[in-house]
């Protein structure tokens, strides 16, 4: 496909190899069974027997039945249909009339990591690159995770141009400055550049953003961060989450720092709803129609940058 061609994301069923959130990690409870709607099919999420997450694809290689209708039985699942279950490896392990497994019976386990209140899941064998994070452990901030109820009727990537696209930034946002030319460097999975940002407190903090296909990650200063991602359910549409993180300065009690975590959260629920309904109503022009101008010139690099990642048909 030539850069700049139509179209970006759905060809011929291959999708963006990139980490997607698929749920909010406390919302996976042992003994249960998630269903999500991912790539234009559908997952299970579940804990295996040591409490880690699994992902697999949701239907039954007997017939097709929906495997999140069925339950878990001794750390397996069963389908509601014929009752064939299959281990956390993918496997069938046991029908219930007696026969033997074929050998073919299995569902495809994705990877999949539970990192920043979040259960995330990469659209491949193997992941390519890491989960966004931060620097040091998750036990040096306090965070919380959250998926916006809303689902936005558009693609999952088409969120991610607006971290390029510095004219909506500074117009919407009111961020008053933007990347300059040969701030912006994009590398193989990641783009990085500086910019300004109307922190929860109401001044202007810098940040260097690391922007990639499906999500954002905004170390901001004063020990304020954010994981900005989304994930790709099916064409046209998207669901939203954020990660807002705080890191406990010197100077202030724990309690401060939680007040902090909670004004951030908050913050954030009202800057990320301002695009909601122009996402909404959007159908986005790609190069070659779209009437682009100087000031879009990263965003135009960006189009063609995204038009080289690495993608995958679903494993299903």
């Amino acid at each position: 496909m030539k850069p700049g061609s139509e179209p970006l994301y759905w060809e011929d069923g291959a999708h963006f190899q990139a980490w997607y959130p698929v749920s909010e990690a406390k919302a996976l409870q042992a003994g249960k069974i998630i269903g999500r709607q991912f790539l234009g099919s559908k997952i299970i999420l579940y804990r295996d027997a040591q409490g880690r997450p699994v992902a697999q694809t949701a239907y039954c290689a007997h017939l097709g039945a929906d495997l999140s209708d069925g339950d878990m039985v001794d750390g397996q699942v069963r389908c509601p249909y014929h009752h064939w279950r299959y281990g956390p490896d993918g496997h069938c392990t046991h029908i219930a009339s007696g026969h033997r497994p074929p050998r073919s019976a299995r569902l495809f386990n994705y990877p999949v990591a539970e990192k920043w209140g979040l259960i995330w899941v990469f659209n491949g064998t193997e992941p390519l690159y890491e989960v966004p994070s931060f620097d040091g452990d998750e036990s040096d901030y306090l965070f919380t995770a959250r998926e916006r109820p809303d689902v936005i009727l558009t693609d999952s990537w088409i969120q991610g141009t607006n971290g390029l696209d510095f004219q909506h930034l500074t117009a919407v946002h009111n961020m008053p400055e933007t990347a300059k030319p040969g701030e912006v460097t994009f590398n193989e999975f990641t783009i990085e550049y500086p910019l300004t940002f109307m922190s929860p407190d109401g001044f202007n903090r810098m940040y260097a953003a690391n922007c990639l296909v499906s999500h954002w990650t905004l170390p901001l200063p004063t020990n304020c961060y954010v994981i900005f991602c989304t994930n790709a359910p099916e064409p046209g549409r998207s669901e939203s989450f954020w990660v807002a993180a705080v890191k406990q300065m010197p100077d202030e009690t724990r309690a401060q720092a939680e007040e902090r975590l909670a004004a951030l959260d908050q913050f954030l629920f009202g800057f990320f709803g301002e695009d909601e309904y122009v996402l909404n109503g959007l159908r986005l022009r790609l190069p070659g129609k779209a009437k682009l101008i100087k000031d879009d010139f990263y965003l135009g690099k960006f189009f063609t940058w995204l038009d080289r990642f690495p993608r995958a048909a679903p494993l299903d």
